[in-house]
């Protein structure tokens, strides 16, 4: 223990890096992440290299600068928090709604983009599944 930290041993450190990685969460969220529960000598080094290798990350660097990925916490039940989105294909409007804790997936068409209708389509999936805590 180095701290709070665990000194990592060479052996583990590679599948640590690969863990902190496995997100594409970019340079500073990967430094971050690692600083808060392991330690090693060269650990900003290693990350660094492993960032800067990595060909998705570097597609999508410039892209992402602006505003970071943000991690969140993942729910103790279903249908406590929801995401939702509304996106357009081949024409139709559609709203899409995710659970966070089972990644279970609602889709409905949206033939009206009115309060109103978004506000039906929301009732009947409540009605179904219960009421989130926080969307």
């Amino acid at each position: 223990m180095r701290g709070t930290r665990l000194v990592l041993p060479k052996e583990c450190r590679a599948e640590a890096l690969k863990k902190l990685h496995d997100g594409h969460f970019g340079l500073v969220s990967c430094k971050k992440r690692a600083r808060e529960v392991m330690y090693w000598p060269s650990l900003n080094t290693d990350i660094e290299n492993l960032v800067k290798s990595c060909l998705l990350c570097q597609k999508y660097s410039r892209a992402n600068q602006n505003e970071p990925i943000v991690s969140r916490d993942i729910p103790d039940r279903p249908w406590s928090t929801l995401g939702m989105d509304f996106f357009k294909l081949n024409g139709k409007n559609y709203l899409l709604v995710i659970d966070y804790y089972s990644k279970y997936v609602e889709l409905d068409v949206m033939h009206s983009m009115t309060a109103l209708s978004v506000i039906n389509h929301l009732q009947a999936m409540f009605a179904r599944h219960g009421l989130p805590d926080e969307i």
